[in-house]
This record gives C-alpha cells, sequence and structure tokens, in this order.
C-alpha cells in the first residue's frame, strides 16, 4: 500500500479553512503535513497541536520571505524525509469533497499501479461531485459577456480613428468635419 500525505501551506487568515480540509481529508490520508509561517499566533497553533495524533499532523514552522515556492518545498522535503511516495496538495481555499477525498488511495493506487506519478484533479471536478457547477457556469458566462462588451467598445472607436487617418494619408478631397 502506497503511503499518502496531505500537504498544505497556510497563513494566519487561512487556518480555518485549513483545518476543514484536514478533517474531510485525513482520515483517507497517512498523515498531514501543514506548513505555516510566522503569522500564525500561538492560540492558532493549539488546535492542531492538540489534535496532532487524531490527524497525524506534521507542523512546520517556516520563515515567509515572500517565496511560495521555497514554503511549499519545506513540507515537500519533509515528505520525502518520511518516506511518503503521493501528496496531495491544496491551498486552503481548495477544499476536497468528501467523494474525492474518500476515493483518493483508490484513485492513487491504480494511478501508481499504472506507472504514473502525477494525479491532477481539476478543481470544477471537485465542484461538479459537490454538485455547485452552476454557478461556474455562470461566472464563465459573466466572462465571456464582458471580453465581448469591452472588445466591440475598443474596436468602435478604432474604426472611425482608422478612417481619418486613411483620409488624411491619401489626402482626399473630402474635407474632414470638425
Amino acid at each position: 500500500m502506497v503511503k499518502i500525505a496531505f500537504c498544505q501551506a497556510t497563513f494566519d487568515r487561512d487556518i480555518e479553512l485549513t483545518k476543514t480540509c484536514i478533517q474531510i481529508v485525513s482520515p483517507f490520508v497517512d498523515m498531514s503535513i501543514i506548513s505555516y509561517d510566522q503569522s500564525v499566533s500561538s492560540s492558532q497553533l493549539k488546535w492542531f497541536e492538540d489534535n496532532k495524533e487524531k490527524y497525524k499532523l506534521e507542523l512546520i514552522k517556516y520563515e515567509w520571505r515572500d517565496d511560495m515556492p521555497a514554503m511549499r518545498n519545506s513540507y515537500l522535503q519533509t515528505a520525502k524525509t518520511l518516506g511518503i511516495e503521493w501528496l496531495c496538495v491544496s491551498d486552503p481555499d481548495e477544499l476536497f469533497s468528501e467523494q474525492l477525498a474518500s476515493n483518493l488511495r483508490q484513485l492513487i493506487e491504480k494511478y501508481d499501479s499504472d506507472g504514473y506519478s502525477i494525479l491532477g484533479v481539476p478543481v470544477r471536478d471537485q465542484f461538479t461531485v459537490l454538485g455547485q457547477v452552476d454557478w461556474l457556469d455562470d461566472l464563465d458566462k459573466l466572462k465571456d459577456d464582458f471580453v465581448s462588451v469591452a472588445s466591440h467598445e475598443l474596436r468602435t472607436p478604432m474604426t472611425a480613428i482608422r478612417s481619418y487617418v486613411w483620409m488624411a494619408l491619401h489626402k482626399s478631397d473630402i474635407p474632414l468635419s470638425e
């Protein structure tokens, strides 16, 4: 059986979301590795310390220097040291659905036996599982409408400008109105 860890980098503003992620995923992974920075207070860390055994938590304090890849490397190095074979990584606001979390081990073992080393699960698939895809479709339509209107509004003045420039360059006998 492969060793699976849930990993996440978190900050003081994301602690509650990180707790929720751990609670959803922890029954289906071997451990959770959480990298946190100096913004996380001791009172915020108390929950993690109190639940270290329950959720099989490994905590890593990281000195934040505006370098997210280095912060993520802190939990990657810890996972490597602990012999973890597969990592499930998410940002605090990317909650795993319970259905996805409960199938993680099965999915990973299938892909591992097929020789894959990475299993990407698009966020949209998680929302589909949760049945919340409607708002994503609405957001997509709003984006398309905005781009359409914006490009039209930008093209409209360009047509007039292009016409005046053409007339000026070709010294047309047609007088330009002011």
